[in-house]
């Protein structure tokens, strides 16, 4: 009996050995309906002397010539010429459909046959036909119905298929991958005969549905990566795509925007010398392998760097992506630029412990003088009481401003304020406007200038004064002793009158200067660390400015002083005072 020695492979090679003895023979398994073609055979023969001649043993008798070797040799060779001249042309065009008329011809001439009709599956996985070619009388003759046959038999066991018929014959073979049972489509030829083609054929359309499969696949993965290309691009979220070396390839114009890279410039780089912080290397490398293995990782908060370096805090949401076969190839990284949520949270934090702190000052004072003078009121000289009840009074407005900032803002941003308008009497005002800004700093002198001479305006005044008095303030704040803190209210044409608060201070820096106006934001300078605020004072004042139709801004030049400036549309023409 014959036992096989050494099986390997696909198809299954084996040697078989009687028991104790040498090797008699080299038997190879082909998959079932696939028949080896004379050149396969030949190939073995070499292998077999090959295997043969390492082992020691003779080599097999040459196998006579078959007759009419040269003329088998040239035909094949003719077939192996078309074949590669399909294949060639089912990968050259732009697209599949362009590609298909000239290999359609090749796969004709291939197998002698006179129709070709391609189906696809769609995305309900329903065989649509997607190509066909052929004289289109043989489908007139009763050939679709034949070819309605073959298909309906293929979706019940996707395998080869031999429909006989008159005047046309189908041979129909699924596209799929090797030993899979489902199908990508089908090939279809029909031939003028009655008779089943020879296995040559047979195996030549099998070549050809395999290069299908490939060109299906091909097509298909081209037209994911240029759609997710086009979503990515478009996104205004950075998205990159990186292989699983970490080469980035895929870039968003998003990702331009947030890291300053444009997408030549990061090309097949590695992601993490361009945007991870060395000290976060050991961090992010770890969250790769969590990637590879979960295939999906949401939400993460991570540090990535512009190219100017710059921290940027992003969110980041990490996917595998794999291709039809189940096999990893790349991960899709969308991210989420968090640095200003972050930013709003610290200072969320801070203008909470601030705003607790504040308020407790001035209560923790107000309580105690209140206390002092209620147990020794009896013996207290006039002068202490005085001064206690000044204590709280100045205290009490101080938490009357704050809660002020608070009604205000929650007011204007709601838009669920009407503002009151009515004739301003602007010197009444400004003076006003400077008896309480003498107070906030001793040694401050004040200067007005054009109140008397301005237009009529028409605003709500209680508005108006919150607004000068909170720049006026920041502008007494930041004077030097002895400073001045000027005033000016001009005409500006015909869009109304123009409102400008002056101090000599430091000035403000000329990155700060968009900020000034954010809810919480305040200056990071020592003035602002020794004078506390709640980083609402500006933001109320834009948001009157705007409800009565005006703007406001800040020109300011570290060393040379602060002007903020706002503009209001006049109420009524100096020529109707």
């Amino acid at each position: 009996p014959l036992t096989p020695e050494l099986v390997v492979g696909d198809p299954t090679i084996a040697f078989a050995l009687i028991p104790g003895g040498e090797p008699v023979a080299l038997c190879v398994l082909f998959a079932k309906g696939r028949v080896p073609t004379a050149a396969q055979l030949r190939l073995l023969g070499q292998f077999a002397g090959v295997a043969a001649k390492r082992m020691g043993i003779a080599p097999p008798p040459p196998a006579a010539p078959a007759p009419s070797t040269t003329s088998s040799l040239q035909s094949r060779y003719q077939q192996l010429l078309l074949l590669n001249r399909i294949s060639l042309g089912l990968f050259s065009g732009p697209t599949l459909e362009s590609s298909l008329e000239s290999a359609a011809h090749g796969i004709l001439a291939l197998t002698g046959g006179k129709f070709l009709a391609l189906l696809r599956k769609d995305e309900s996985d329903a065989l649509e036909p997607f190509f066909q070619l052929g004289n289109p009388r043989y489908l007139e003759q009763g050939a679709d119905s034949g070819l309605n046959e073959a298909l309906s038999r293929l979706r019940l066991d996707p395998a080869p298929v031999w429909l006989s018929g008159t005047p046309v014959g189908w041979y129909a073979r699924p596209i799929a991958a090797r030993h899979a049972r489902r199908m990508d489509g089908v090939l279809a030829v029909g031939f003028l005969s009655s008779e089943r083609p020879g296995l040559d054929v047979e195996n030549l359309l099998a070549d050809v549905c395999s290069l299908l499969y490939n060109a299906f696949r091909v097509e298909r993965q081209l037209r994911e990566q240029e759609t997710l290309a086009a979503v990515t691009e478009q996104s205004a979220d950075p998205i990159l795509m990186t292989d699983l070396q970490g080469r980035i390839t895929a870039w968003s114009r998003g990702a331009v925007e947030t890291f300053g890279y444009t997408a030549e410039e990061v090309m097949r780089r590695n992601r993490m010398e361009l945007l991870v912080p060395p000290e976060d290397a050991e961090e992010t490398e770890a969250l790769e392998l969590r990637t590879r293995s979960e295939g999906q990782v949401l939400g993460v908060e991570v540090t990535r760097l512009h190219r100017d370096g710059r921290r940027i805090e992003v969110e980041a949401t990490y996917t595998v992506v794999k291709d039809d076969a189940g096999r990893p190839f790349g991960v899709v990284r969308v991210l989420r630029d968090i640095t200003r949520r972050k930013e709003l949270e610290r200072m969320r934090e801070e203008f909470i412990a601030m705003v607790t702190h504040d308020l407790r000052i001035p209560l923790t004072s107000i309580r105690g003088f209140s206390e002092a003078m209620g147990d020794f009121w009896s013996e207290m000289p006039d002068a202490e009481k005085k001064k206690y009840v000044a204590v709280i009074l100045r205290e009490s407005k101080r938490m009357s401003r704050l809660v002020d900032d608070f009604l205000d803002l929650s007011r204007f941003e709601g838009d669920s304020v009407e503002l009151d308008k009515s004739p301003v009497d602007l010197p009444a005002l400004m003076d006003r406007v400077v008896e309480t800004l003498k107070g906030y700093g001793p040694g401050i002198a004040f200067e007005i200038r054009g109140a008397a001479d301005a237009p009529l305006l028409l605003a709500e005044t209680h508005q108006l004064e919150r607004v000068l008095i909170n720049l006026g303030g920041n502008a007494v704040k930041y004077s030097p002793e002895g400073g001045t803190v000027l005033f000016s209210i001009e005409p500006d044409g015909a869009q109304g009158l123009l409102f400008t608060v002056r101090d000599e201070g430091p000035g403000i820096p000329k990155e700060a200067q968009t900020r000034l106006f954010e809810k919480f934001y305040r200056v990071s300078d020592e003035i602002s660390k020794r004078k506390k605020g709640s980083g609402l004072g500006l933001t109320v004042c834009k948001l009157i400015v705007e409800a009565h139709g005006g703007t406001i801004w800040v020109d300011s030049e570290p060393g040379k002083g602060t002007a903020f400036r706002f503009r209001l549309p006049a109420g009524i023409p100096a020529a109707s005072k």
